[in-house]
């Protein structure tokens, strides 16, 4: 048999256990559906509307850019962003608050 035969077979074979494994993980994030108002996603025109809960899931990939929902926490644009290691020392805090009420009272 010449071997453009079997790469068919391996590419075929290799086709069918990816969307198999993808099957199932799509199974598996079924329950992370509850985190998220995808409602509110469809109703602002985020992502299509789905009935099937496994469409939903598909629709949640690919409006976050992953390939799993399990992975949203470690996708660092969507943390929040706070400064780290600024401190606010108490008289300078006052010392704001004092400006923004003379801008307010027209001083």
């Amino acid at each position: 048999m010449p071997a453009h035969i079997w790469l068919g077979l391996e590419a075929e074979y290799r086709l069918v256990s990816a969307r198999r494994a993808d099957t199932q993980q799509v199974e598996r994030e079924t329950e992370l559906l509850d985190a998220f108002p995808y409602r509110e996603m469809v109703r602002t025109c985020l992502v299509p509307g789905a009935r099937k809960a496994e469409d939903k899931v598909r629709e949640l990939r690919r409006f976050f850019g992953v390939a799993s929902l399990y992975q949203l926490g470690a996708v660092t644009a969507y943390a929040p962003a706070f400064r780290l290691g600024v401190e606010l020392d108490s008289l300078s805090l006052r010392s704001r608050r004092m400006a923004s009420l003379r801008v307010f009272a027209g001083e």
